[in-house]
């Protein structure tokens, strides 16, 4: 495990290094990252300019909960995007072999390669936002609160990048297509919004078969502190769970995979 930590802190270093060579294009794509982070947040200004709340959300806490989703989807973005989005290329130019000729975990090679510091500003951003928005809102958050949220952060970020994998290996099936990575976008954008403000099996669908509950609601609602431990503890099964399915998938994947020298 050390050894994946370490080769894992020179993939962060030499990712950044090659961010910082092209510097105009790295500070224009930053800018445009940020830009799209206010879209979000004025989309919540706008809305709450004609109502009070929207079911148990009120302002203050939807912007609670838009911050959260930019603080999850920068945080992937930044880990998990330049990689997912290569694994057609690795399929079907070759390299796939290369990675899999390695000593090494290959779904961890195919999975942290590279680090992406262009999206950091947004993800800065979402972190001050969320810091103006409770002192604004004159809204307390307790050491635990605060820890649980951290924590629940974690668990987001798995569910994240366990569906996100599994979206992308779908390319050994459907063919080249470059922007297949792009599929789970339009499902990450929902859950800038509340799920539980769906109707009963909806709300139980996104909770127990697609967890999209964990990705920002329930992250947010652990920092307002209105969450009970076991759905931490289910955040923490159903992460755990799609993680070892991700696994699965991937040696499943590669059993069909056709290699370049075959």
């Amino acid at each position: 495990m050390a050894n994946y930590f370490k080769l894992y802190r020179s993939f962060v270093r030499n990712s950044i290094l090659i961010d910082l060579q092209y510097r105009s294009n790295f500070f224009l794509f930053s800018l445009t990252s940020l830009g799209w982070g206010l879209v979000y947040i004025f989309l919540y200004v706008f809305i709450f300019n004609n109502i009070d709340k929207v079911g148990d959300w009120t302002y203050e806490r939807s912007l609670v909960l838009a911050a959260t989703f930019l603080i999850v989807n920068a945080l992937n973005k930044v880990l998990f995007e330049q990689n997912l989005k290569r694994i057609v290329f690795l399929v079907y130019q070759g390299d796939l072999d290369l990675i899999l000729a390695k000593p090494l975990s290959s779904q961890f090679l195919v999975s942290l390669r590279q680090f992406s510091l262009k999206p950091f500003l947004r993800f800065i951003l979402s972190w001050l936002i969320l810091g103006v928005v409770l002192y604004k809102a004159h809204i307390s958050i307790n050491l635990i609160n605060f820890l649980g949220f951290l924590f629940m952060l974690f668990i987001s970020t798995i569910i994240i990048y366990s569906l996100w994998f599994m979206s992308c290996c779908l390319v050994f099936w459907l063919g080249n297509i470059e922007n297949i990575y792009q599929f789970f976008h339009p499902v990450l954008r929902t859950t800038a919004l509340p799920f539980d403000i769906l109707p009963g099996i909806l709300n139980e669908l996104m909770f127990f078969v697609i967890p999209l509950v964990f990705i920002a609601t329930i992250p947010a609602k652990t920092l307002l502190g209105l969450v009970s431990f076991p759905t931490i503890l289910y955040g923490v099964f159903i992460a755990g769970f799609l993680l070892y399915l991700s696994h699965r998938f991937w040696s499943f994947c590669l059993r069909h995979y056709s290699s370049a020298s075959s």
